[in-house]
């Protein structure tokens, strides 16, 4: 728990990304603030108009999975929702008992997203996290290792991989070359590259202080 309580605004930092980048679903503007200002963002959406949104977008994806129970984009979007509140839960401490219900709910979605389209990578790498976010860090490992080799372009689950060894396997040399391969491939998103630099220096740090 010490090391998430240390890097808590970075974790922050790469969830920001994650919604930016589209691979978390962040489906409201301004969303990534709210990790780090809980209860308003520099756009002035409030927690209580989040919550809004969440409820009304909820209940529109429910009835529309009523009609198409298995439309690949609806069931997908409903576990990107249930995995944005799990995430907003996580790091909010007034509403982290809330957290495993939504990540095991857009657990749920993400399986029925599979069953839909086998192998749907972006339905892998959600899971992934989630299993990481819930302690199953073993079966997340594995996973993540999987989709860099199964996606080898795809420098997110290589970014997601690297943190793995290093926050979970404390493998200062695997993580650090999987952050050089990933900058190797020259991410387009400045941040990612921003966040990889990081903590490549962190794990290099780390790995000297063995010696």
């Amino acid at each position: 728990m010490g090391f998430f309580r240390k890097y808590r605004k970075k974790i922050h930092v790469i969830l920001a990304i994650l919604l930016a980048l589209g691979l978390v679903g962040g489906s409201v503007a301004g969303l990534a603030h709210f990790l780090t200002a809980p209860r308003q963002d520099e756009s002035g959406i409030t927690e209580q108009e989040l919550f809004d949104y969440w409820e009304e977008r909820e209940q529109e994806l429910l009835d529309s999975l009523a009609e198409k129970p298995t439309d690949l984009e609806i069931n997908l979007n409903l576990a990107k929702l249930y995995y944005e509140k799990g995430n907003y839960f996580l790091y909010n401490e007034e509403h982290q008992p809330e957290a495993k219900e939504m990540l095991l709910k857009a657990q749920q979605y993400f399986d029925k997203s599979l069953e839909i389209e086998p192998d749907l990578p972006q339905a892998r790498f959600h899971k992934a996290l989630i299993s990481l976010s819930l302690g199953e860090v073993e079966q997340a490992g594995q996973e993540l290792e999987k989709l860099t080799i199964d996606y080898p372009e795809e420098n997110l689950f290589r970014f997601y991989y690297g943190w793995y060894l290093f926050s979970v396997k404390s493998d200062y040399e695997k993580a650090i070359g999987e952050w050089e391969t990933l900058l190797a491939n020259k991410p387009e998103d400045p941040r990612l590259e921003e966040e990889t630099r990081y903590w490549l220096e962190k794990a290099q740090e780390l790995l000297d202080s063995e010696d």
